[in-house]
């Protein structure tokens, strides 16, 4: 089994494009499946088009870089922490470099900074400047400098994002305080075209198959009240875009955009 291979599916979708290079400099995305070398670096998430943040297709993955110390000893850093985790990669020089993939992708960027910023609250010893989606990871294979491997040493699986969650409400004082600022003031005309532009193609769409129904209706749900609405009117609204399914029935739909809602809400008390 290609070890590389399985890397790769780790961390993104065989349909995605990504951004692998081997210099520190941006570059234009590929197809993940036109990889064939092993560059230096590669993006944490996936990517359309030149590495930023703003070309992020999806918020799946987190980097946890520790520098600091033996590499036994931030490995069992780690494991104190009991820090969920899907690889390791030995850097090739001094730090190992964890990659926390979910299964579900987050829905806004919003969401995924704040998770982020939290995990990182966690694990002080960490660099504290990964937080950004577009980040990159050593490539497992490529000789650093042309002498020093980086090497995966541990693979294991994506992570549920309830998992995850079950971590970070273990350390409810590590959870970074409620950003309020870009909301839209609350005198604005309540409309449907007041939410950005994510929410918009979701509701279009439909949500994509590997997103979290709940974390992306939650999404919205916040964006509806910053997009002027209220509650009555936030259900009536979204009600035509929903359709019920067997494992995600109307109650649930419902709570999870009221949910959202009322942590904008609360937010901006």
């Amino acid at each position: 089994m290609d070890k590389i291979q399985d890397f790769l599916n780790i961390l993104f979708n065989p349909d995605e494009e990504v951004c692998a290079t081997s210099s520190k400099y941006a570059c234009d995305s590929v197809p993940v499946n036109s990889i064939k070398s092993r560059p230096e670096l590669i993006a944490i998430n996936p990517i359309n088009g030149w590495r930023c943040d703003m070309n992020v297709t999806a918020y799946r993955t987190y980097l946890i870089e520790l520098d600091y110390g033996p590499l036994k000893e931030q490995h069992e850093y780690i494991k104190s922490l009991n820090m969920p985790y899907s690889v390791c990669v030995f850097s090739g020089n001094k730090s190992l470099h964890f990659g926390i993939t979910l299964k579900q992708d987050l829905p806004s960027e919003e969401i995924y900074r704040f998770i982020g910023q939290w995990i990182l609250n966690i694990v002080t010893k960490a660099d504290q400047n990964t937080k950004n989606p577009s980040r990159s990871i050593r490539f497992p294979g490529h000789l650093r400098n042309g002498t020093r491997e980086q090497k995966l040493l541990e693979i294991k699986d994506r992570i549920e994002v309830e998992d995850l969650y079950k971590w970070l409400n273990r350390h409810p004082d590590k959870k970074p305080q409620p950003r309020v600022k870009n909301l839209k003031p609350r005198d604005i005309t309540a409309d449907i075209a007041n939410l950005p532009g994510w929410a918009i193609k979701i509701l279009q769409d439909g949500v994509p198959e590997g997103k979290s129904r709940n974390q992306t209706w939650f999404g919205i749900g916040y964006e509806m009240y910053c997009a002027g609405f209220d509650e009555d009117t936030t259900i009536e609204s979204l009600e035509p875009f929903y359709s019920e399914e067997n494992d995600f029935r109307y109650k649930e739909w419902h709570d999870t955009v009221l949910n959202g809602f009322k942590k904008a809400e609360l937010e901006r008390a």
